[in-house]
């Protein structure tokens, strides 16, 4: 009986692991987009930064 418990215990550990890394992997690819929008909108405003000199 103890045995079976560790054994569940353990598939939900291992299911609710996976649920997190999944949404991990989730949240770094929005990073990554929100990083890319941030580095041409930054060379967007040094084009027109330049352009005003």
């Amino acid at each position: 009986m103890v045995e079976q418990s560790i054994i569940t215990f353990v598939d939900v550990f291992q299911e609710e692991k996976a649920k997190m890394e999944k949404q991990m992997a989730e949240m770094n690819k929005k990073i990554a987009e929100k990083d890319s929008e941030i580095a041409k909108l930054k060379a967007e405003l040094s084009a027109l930064k330049s352009g005003d000199n």
